[in-house]
């Protein structure tokens, strides 16, 4: 009968390596600190779980809608029309009206930058836009933006194609706006009828990125939990507990006086400046001029 230790050895030869779950399990301090500095420093490394003030918190990428109650972001205000009565279907919705007016048509204007030190962006498109906390290039971008839809959109059980839109912004075919419809509408009632589940395991939780600048933080939804984080809002919630995963930036924190230092920067890609710009943006909860609320305000 083979043991433990024996069966360790035989995965490590094979380049298996077998750690207890345990030890990659989120550490849980959102009953016991709401400083991320001082929990990162005793995760040691660890990704953790805590609770935030939901003013504080971010989503939509570099669309940059703040999560308060009075947010102009789609998610957020479809759900509060759902809640008020006010909408009970894709067509006509808020959600409609956004993908239909908000359709960057390159990279750059994803950015909102006039002026950019690689005039290519203004011939990728929107899917090449580089994000100033992550480490690929624009063509990276539009090369792996595809398959992450794809992949999301089976996930929730739909074989809709990738050309059919992107969730942060149109055009979108019908069956993916009412696929993002759907997908608020169930996430706002689960929490509404038995609150905010948390999955301790660390799986199926709302991941976060920790911007700091000058004393302040804000928290950017980075991987899942846009939809959940929009129906928190839409349900006025005030704190939420968020997972903090250190695969994003420097630990899962990115400083903006580091920027200098960050990939995007130091290969070429952005200037320092225009790093600087794209993040004061997001911890602003401001939008480029393309995602701006005036410019999708009401269905055509």
């Amino acid at each position: 009968m083979m043991t433990r230790r024996t069966i360790r050895k035989a995965l490590m030869r094979a380049g298996l390596y077998v750690h207890r779950a345990s030890v990659h399990r989120p550490i849980d301090f959102s009953s016991i600190d709401n400083d991320p500095i001082s929990a990162a420093h005793k995760a040691l490394g660890r990704s953790f779980f805590l609770r935030v003030p939901i003013e504080k918190c971010v989503h939509f990428n570099l669309m940059a809608f703040p999560c308060h109650k009075d947010s102009p972001s789609p998610f957020i205000r479809t759900l509060r029309d759902y809640a008020d009565g006010r909408c009970a279907q894709y067509n006509g919705s808020l959600l409609e009206s956004y993908y239909m007016r908000c359709q960057p048509k390159s990279a750059a204007d994803m950015l909102g930058f006039e002026v950019m030190r690689h005039e290519e962006l203004k011939r990728l498109p929107p899917s090449a836009a580089p994000l100033f906390w992550r480490p690929e290039s624009p063509e990276e971008r539009a090369q792996v933006r595809p398959g992450q839809l794809q992949v999301e959109n089976r996930e929730h059980g739909h074989r809709i194609n990738s050309d059919e839109g992107d969730q942060f912004y149109g055009p979108v075919s019908q069956r993916k706006g009412e696929l993002e419809f759907q997908r608020l509408i169930s996430i706002f009632q689960s929490i509404r009828d038995k609150g905010h589940i948390i999955d301790y395991s660390g799986l199926d939780t709302l991941k976060v990125m920790c911007l700091l600048r000058e004393g302040e933080y804000r928290f950017m939804v980075v991987q899942s939990g846009q939809h959940r984080i929009a129906a928190l809002s839409a349900l006025d919630y005030k704190e939420i507990i968020v997972h903090l995963v250190p695969s994003e930036g420097i630990g899962g924190f990115l400083r903006r006086e580091e920027a200098e230092h960050w990939p995007l920067v130091r290969d070429s890609i952005l200037t320092q400046e225009e790093a600087e710009k794209s993040f004061d943006q997001v911890f602003d909860g401001q939008q480029p001029s393309i995602g701006k609320i005036e410019n999708w305000g009401s269905v055509l």
